[in-house]
C-alpha cells in the first residue's frame, strides 16, 4: 500500500508541475491562432460585437402535434438549400 501511495504522490506532483506548462502552451496556441486568423482577415467578432448583433430566430408551426411534430420541424432545418454567408445580412 505504501508503494501505491508513493506512486500516487509522485504522479500528483508531476501533474502539478506540468499543469501550468500545459495551460501556457494551450494559451499560446490560442493566441497564435487568433493572430493568424486576424492576418488573414478571418477574425471572430469580439464578445461585445456578438452581444450587439440581434438574434434572428424564426419559428415554424407544424399542423401535427407530439413527437412527430418535432421531427417534422427538424426536417425543415435539415433540408438542403443555398448556403448563406453570415456577412451578407
Amino acid at each position: 500500500m505504501n508503494l501505491f501511495l508513493d506512486y500516487l504522490v509522485v504522479t500528483a506532483l508531476f501533474a502539478l508541475v506540468l499543469l501550468p506548462a500545459g495551460l501556457g502552451i494551450a494559451r499560446e496556441r490560442r493566441i497564435d491562432r487568433q493572430l493568424r486568423d486576424a492576418a488573414r482577415g478571418e477574425a471572430e467578432p469580439t464578445e461585445t460585437e456578438r452581444a450587439a448583433r440581434p438574434v434572428a430566430a424564426t419559428r415554424r408551426s407544424s399542423p401535427t402535434s407530439g413527437a412527430r411534430a418535432s421531427v417534422g420541424s427538424l426536417g425543415s432545418y435539415l433540408r438542403p438549400g443555398p448556403i448563406r454567408s453570415s456577412t451578407s445580412q
